[in-house]
């Protein structure tokens, strides 16, 4: 089971002097990859992991400022979403089945009926086609 996301927000600036250290500035998000004991904690901001003091931050909850991350969306939005995305699939796959089948109908099935192809032939070419449409 995965762990809750832990993130804080820098109040004060923050420039390391070893380079185990993450620099930060003033209103920073900051996800929390290690809380230790003796006020260090490690972090991540954009893509650079480091130590920082743990006084210098303070937890963030979303919502509790108006920035990127407000722009979540609600999970009856995602589903929905998700619902069009799925349909559109669908749908798309349906017309793809539709024009496989026409083909068969069309021009495969005239080549056998008409002999055009030795059986061997229309074998290869049909290959797994039946099962597919």
């Amino acid at each position: 089971m995965e762990s809750p996301v832990y993130t804080v927000q820098a109040e004060f600036n923050f420039k390391g002097s070893n380079n185990d250290e993450l620099c930060f500035k003033k209103g920073d998000i900051i996800t929390v990859t290690q809380k230790e004991d003796g006020g260090w904690w490690e972090g991540t901001l954009d893509d650079k992991t480091g130590w920082f003091p743990s006084n210098y931050v303070k937890e963030y909850k979303l919502g509790s400022s108006t920035n990127a991350l407000d722009s979540i969306r609600p999970p009856e939005e995602i589903a929905q979403f998700r619902s069009v995305v799925f349909n559109d699939l669908l749908e798309s796959e349906k017309a793809h089945v539709a024009e496989l089948r026409g083909m068969v109908e069309n021009f495969l099935e005239p080549l056998q009926s008409n002999q055009i192809l030795t059986k061997d032939e229309y074998a290869q070419l049909m290959c797994n086609f039946i099962e597919v449409v």
